[in-house]
């Protein structure tokens, strides 16, 4: 796995997003029911309207070897030492625990992995490209009103569990997923 990054352009604004302030409300007592919430509702939407009867979803913790995690994270620790040095103990650690959130009887994140904007609205794209709302967009979402949760902010309850702030996704996308192919991405 090799990690890429943007060059970082000096007319860039300086960013603190404030996403994880929509989760820390009185009435979520826990990041925890945040990560559950938010991950229930999530695929809930994503259902296979015809084939699954049901969704079905799943949370582990998991822990990982040093090995295993210099596999995914080697080529990271550079970038997340130069945003807060205190990282640098997490590089360290023997062994690396995960929050792992599985989904069954879902679509999967369809769409286009290449595609790097927003779709025309005024064009009827079906299936939306919810890989690029989930990836790329901020406070974006293909919802609609009769859908749970359309502001797209869901997804920063989980890198409010990361003591890194990052999220791995990997989604095995059925055989109607529309443009970008079907299969595991």
């Amino acid at each position: 796995m090799a990690w890429t990054f943007a060059q970082q352009n000096p007319m860039a604004k300086h960013r603190d997003p404030i996403q994880g302030e929509f989760f820390s409300t009185e009435s979520i007592s826990s990041v925890a029911d945040s990560v559950v919430r938010e991950s229930i509702q999530n695929s809930m939407d994503a259902k296979f309207r015809d084939e699954a009867p049901n969704v079905r979803v799943e949370f582990s913790i998991v822990t990982i070897s040093k090995s295993q995690a210099d596999r995914l994270f080697a080529d990271l620790w550079p970038h997340l030492k130069a945003c807060d040095p205190r990282f640098v103990q997490l590089r360290d650690t023997k062994k690396v625990t995960c929050l792992l959130v599985e989904d069954y009887g879902t679509t999967g994140l369809r769409g286009d992995p290449h595609e790097m904007y927003e779709a025309d609205e005024a064009q009827d794209h079906y299936p939306p490209n919810e890989f690029y709302y989930f990836v790329r967009a901020e406070g974006r979402s293909s919802k609609t009103g009769g859908d749970r949760g359309s502001w797209g902010i869901g997804k920063y309850t989980y890198t409010m569990v990361s003591q890194i702030h990052s999220v791995l996704a990997y989604t095995v996308r059925g055989p109607r997923c529309g443009p970008g192919g079907k299969g595991p991405l």
